[in-house]
C-alpha cells in the first residue's frame, strides 16, 4: 500500500514540476518579446536578464530528473544544490550569495515546488536589485521547513522596493498552511519562509 501511495505521489509531482517547467519557459518566451529599452545599458541588462532567466530553466530541468530518482520523504539537500548551481551561475550576472542546509533533513513532494519557486524569487530579486548580498539558510525544526534569507548592501536605502516574493507565490505559501516574515533594517532585509512538513 505503502508503495502504491508513493507511487501516486510520484506521478503527482511529476505531473507539478513538468508543469512548473513550461511556465518557466514562458517566462523567458516572454522575457524576449518585451522591449529591451532605448540605451544600450539597458539592451544589455535585458539580454543578461534573459540569460539568467535560461539558467533557471536548465537547472530547474536538471533537478527535475534528479528529484525523480528520490524516495518520499525528499531530501533537502537536492534543493540546496539546485540553488548554490543558479547561485554559482548569477555570480557571472553579478549575483553575490551563499546557502547552508541543516543536514539529513527532509520534507515531502508538495513543498518542494515551494521552494524552488522561493529560490527563483530570492535570486531574481537578487539580480534585478544588484550590489546585494544574500546568505540562505534552508533547515527542517521538528514538522517545519524554514527557509531564509538575509539581504544586505552597503549603507542607504536598498537598491530596489520591491516585494521579494511575487504575490501569486505569498499566496500560495499561506494556502499551504505557511507564513512568510520581514524584517527591514537599515543595511540589510531578512526574509523568512515557514511550511509545514518538515521530517
Amino acid at each position: 500500500m505503502r508503495d502504491l501511495t508513493d507511487k501516486f505521489e510520484r506521478g503527482r509531482y511529476a505531473s507539478q514540476m513538468e508543469r512548473l517547467f513550461k511556465e518557466k519557459l514562458g517566462n523567458v518566451n516572454e522575457h524576449l518579446r518585451q522591449n529591451p529599452g532605448s540605451s544600450p545599458e539597458e539592451e544589455i541588462r535585458h539580454l543578461r536578464r534573459g540569460r539568467f532567466l535560461i539558467s533557471i530553466c536548465r537547472h530547474r530541468l536538471s533537478f527535475i530528473i534528479r528529484s525523480l530518482e528520490a524516495h518520499s520523504p525528499f531530501p533537502l539537500e537536492l534543493i540546496e544544490k539546485y540553488a548554490a548551481g543558479l547561485i554559482n551561475d548569477g555570480r557571472r550576472f553579478g549575483i553575490d550569495g551563499v546557502i547552508t542546509v541543516s543536514p539529513d533533513k527532509s520534507c515531502h513532494f508538495d513543498d518542494v515546488k515551494i521552494l524552488l519557486e522561493v529560490v527563483d524569487s530570492i535570486l531574481l530579486y537578487a539580480f534585478d536589485a544588484s550590489g546585494l548580498s544574500v546568505i540562505c539558510r534552508l533547515e527542517a525544526e521538528g514538522t517545519e521547513i524554514i527557509f531564509s534569507c538575509v539581504f544586505s548592501w552597503d549603507g542607504g536605502d536598498p537598491p530596489i522596493k520591491n516585494d521579494i516574493l511575487p504575490e501569486s507565490l505569498a499566496a500560495g505559501i499561506s494556502a499551504h498552511g505557511g507564513e512568510v516574515f520581514h524584517k527591514h533594517e537599515n543595511d540589510g532585509i531578512m526574509m523568512r519562509v515557514i511550511i509545514p512538513g518538515g521530517r
